[in-house]
C-alpha cells in the first residue's frame, strides 16, 4: 500500500474479516523475486495540481480472487510525502510500520473481503499504516481526504465517516487515484473511479470537479490508465 476513532469497533472488524492464510498464497508472494515489486498505475488532475487540498472519489471495491497484495485507492502526495485511503484485499503487510495503535497494519493478516486502510507519511518521515473497516466485494463506495483548513491535518473518511484525522508536515499536494498489486502471478490492477473530485487552497471548503484528468505514473507492463472523462477513470489490462 503506497497504504489507517473507532477502537473497539475497528478490532471487532478486523477479527471477522482477517481468516487464517493455509488455501491462499504463501506470505513470501510479494517477497517473490521474480514476480514482487509493488507495481502502480497513477492518475492526477492538472486543475490546480501541487496545489489540491482534498480528493474525493466513487471507487469500485473489487471481488477477491486469491490475491497477494490488489489496492485501489486516492491520495494527496507531496514530493516523498503522501496520505492515502482505499482497499486492498490480500496479505496485510507491516513494511516497517511506524503506528502501533488500534488497526494497525501487520503482517500475517489475510483479507477475503475489500479492506479499508490509510496511510500517512510525513515529507523525509516513517510510514504509518492502519485498517478501518471493510465492506462487501463488488460494490461502490466513496471514500476521501481532506484538509479543508489547509493545515497539517487530514481527515480520511469513507461511506460518509470520518474513521480518523492525521497531521503530517504538508498541507496541500497532488491529488491521485492508484491502482496497485504486487504479484504477476495472483494479482490484477483493474480499477475503477467514477465522481472524481478535488479540493484546492485558497478556495474555501467546496469540491471541484477534476478537469483536465491525466495519466501520471505507470510501472506496470500489463495495465494502463484509461479516460472515460475527467471524473471517471479506470485502470485496464492491455
Amino acid at each position: 500500500m503506497a497504504a489507517f476513532l473507532l477502537p473497539l469497533l475497528a478490532g471487532a472488524l478486523l477479527l471477522h474479516n482477517a481468516v487464517p492464510a493455509l488455501a491462499h498464497p504463501t506470505t513470501n508472494c510479494y517477497l517473490d523475486a521474480a514476480q514482487a515489486g509493488k507495481r502502480n498505475v497513477i492518475g492526477g488532475d492538472h486543475g490546480a495540481d501541487t496545489n489540491q487540498t482534498g480528493v474525493k472519489g466513487n471507487l469500485l471495491f473489487g471481488t477477491f480472487g486469491d490475491d497477494c497484495i490488489r489496492v485501489t485507492s486516492l491520495a494527496v502526495e507531496n514530493g516523498s510525502g503522501f496520505v492515502e485511503i482505499g482497499w486492498f484485499t490480500g496479505w496485510d503487510t507491516d513494511n516497517h510500520n511506524q503506528f502501533s495503535g488500534s488497526g494497525a497494519c501487520q503482517d500475517d493478516d489475510y483479507y477475503t473481503s475489500p479492506e479499508v486502510f490509510e496511510v500517512w507519511v510525513p515529507i523525509g518521515g516513517g510510514y504509518h499504516c492502519r485498517n478501518l473497516t471493510f465492506e462487501s466485494e463488488d460494490s461502490w463506495h466513496y471514500v476521501n481526504i481532506a484538509n479543508p483548513d489547509v493545515n497539517t491535518s487530514w481527515e480520511f473518511t469513507e461511506a460518509g465517516t470520518t474513521f480518523d484525522t492525521r497531521s503530517v508536515n504538508f498541507t496541500r499536494g497532488s491529488a491521485i487515484t492508484n491502482g496497485e498489486r504486487h504479484n504477476g502471478n495472483f494479482d490484477i490492477a483493474k480499477a475503477h473511479f467514477k465522481a472524481l473530485q478535488k479540493e484546492i487552497a485558497g478556495n474555501g471548503n467546496p469540491w471541484f470537479d477534476f478537469s483536465s484528468s491525466y495519466g501520471k505514473r505507470d510501472n506496470d507492463n500489463d495495465y494502463h490508465w484509461h479516460l472515460d472523462t475527467d471524473t471517471e477513470t479506470e485502470v485496464l489490462k492491455d
